[in-house]
């Protein structure tokens, strides 16, 4: 990761990936909430992940993608946009072909 100074307000940091990203994220924001949702519309009941249980839910279907045998394969995610979507479209790709330690 990179920094940059061309701000004059403030330093930023550059992220070259997903991967990066989300590692930055769950280490500066482990117990930050990274989502809130409802199961569905009509509830009242929100349910919220936060940077630390989105990494590890990448980290684990990553796992069972590569442990399946789809590393280096194509894969299509087919879904609204929710939260498991987000976590099948960040485990296919911050997912490597050897291992999936982030």
């Amino acid at each position: 990761m990179q920094k940059s100074s061309k701000s004059k307000l403030y330093e930023i940091d550059k992220v070259a990936n997903f991967r990066e990203l989300l590692n930055r994220s769950a280490n500066l924001y482990p117990n930050k909430v990274a989502f809130t949702y409802k199961l569905n519309p009509k509830s009242s009941e929100y349910i919220t992940h936060t940077y630390t249980e989105l990494k590890n839910d990448v980290k684990n279907l990553g796992t069972a993608l590569i442990d399946l045998g789809l590393s280096r394969k194509r894969i299509a995610i087919i879904a609204p946009n929710r939260y498991e979507w987000c976590v099948s479209y960040l485990s296919v790709t911050t997912s490597r072909y050897d291992s999936c330690s982030t």
